[in-house]
């Protein structure tokens, strides 16, 4: 009986012990109060369990451009091949000093280096990877006429596009979406106000007068909440 006494005694006095380091040392700023021993403990149990809290991130990809910043979430479970394929470009720098060159109103602004002298594309075409419907904000891969034809050229829907870039829209098979605008959509808003032009010389296309030069695309990792919709209003 005297052990069993003892045994909740020190429970009694050490779990309130520990309540009052763990508060010492998290809000205390005196050097003395932070090398007891008690705020010691307190420490390493906060550092314990800091190290047991997820914080999960997410890899991004941003334009840069002189009018700002572009950064686009990208769909490595929908479209793994085509996500690969832009995340190795980006990775040998094959879009530095590449542009955005046409511009459809209400459609897509499109980019890539198509219109860059000297850039050829050092992979094989990309597999089609039609899965996302083509909704504002999202971003496919541009090809020809071929389903399996994408290189690194992408286009930005302006607006709602699920059928005529679905796979029974305008082109068979569909465009594969590969990621989406989440931070600068007033830049594209700014973009597509350059002037344009078209003709047969163009195949009908609105080129914009003067490329939209990118200084580079990069990757990075931001915090991501699974919970929160992404878009300039919520995560700036």
């Amino acid at each position: 009986v005297q052990t069993e006494m003892r045994a909740v005694l020190c429970v009694l006095i050490t779990v309130p012990a520990l309540v009052v380091g763990a508060f010492l040392y998290r809000y205390s700023g005196q050097q003395a109060v932070r090398n007891t021993p008690f705020a010691q403990l307190a420490k390493t149990h906060l550092e314990a369990q800091a190290k047991q809290i997820p914080r999960k991130e997410e890899e991004v990809a941003v334009i840069h451009l002189p009018q700002g910043d572009i950064t686009l979430q990208l769909f490595p479970n929908s479209a793994p091949a085509t996500v690969e394929n832009f995340k190795k470009l980006i990775h040998v720098g094959f879009f530095d000093g590449c542009a955005f060159y046409r511009v459809e109103p209400g459609a897509c602004l499109q980019g890539g280096c198509g219109m860059t002298p000297g850039k050829r594309f050092p992979y094989a075409p990309v597999p089609l990877e039609y899965k996302v419907p083509n909704y504002e904000r999202m971003i496919h891969m541009a090809r020809s006429s071929e389903p399996n034809s994408a290189t690194s050229d992408f286009s930005i829907m302006l607006g709602d596009h699920s059928f005529p870039a679905g796979p029974t829209g305008n082109t068979p098979g569909g465009y594969a979406v590969f990621a989406r605008v989440i931070l600068g959509w007033d830049v594209v808003q700014e973009l597509i106000k350059a002037p344009t032009h078209s003709g047969p010389e163009t195949g009908g296309l609105r080129i914009v007068d003067n490329l939209l030069t990118w200084k580079n695309i990069s990757l990075k990792h931001m915090p991501w909440d699974d919970n929160v919709f992404y878009d300039d209003s919520k995560h700036q």
